[in-house]
């Protein structure tokens, strides 16, 4: 189990609810010689494009407490 972040708790929060251990287990799974992949791929880039796009709008706002 993860150890939680007592100075900043918020921060535990993000790592819940945006899983980016399991984006990242989905790239990884991704094989550039399966064609069926492409549409996967595509799937990925615009889910991780909003999540990031998320991110930035609200770290914009609150810089210090996202």
């Amino acid at each position: 189990m993860e150890e939680l972040d007592l100075e900043n708790p918020l921060a535990d929060l993000w790592r819940r609810n945006f899983a980016f251990g399991y984006w990242d287990n989905r790239i990884k799974k991704l094989n550039p010689y399966n064609r069926y992949d492409g549409v996967d791929s595509l799937y990925i880039l615009a889910q991780l494009s909003d999540l990031y796009a998320h991110l930035f709008a609200v770290n914009a706002r609150n810089p210090e407490q996202p």
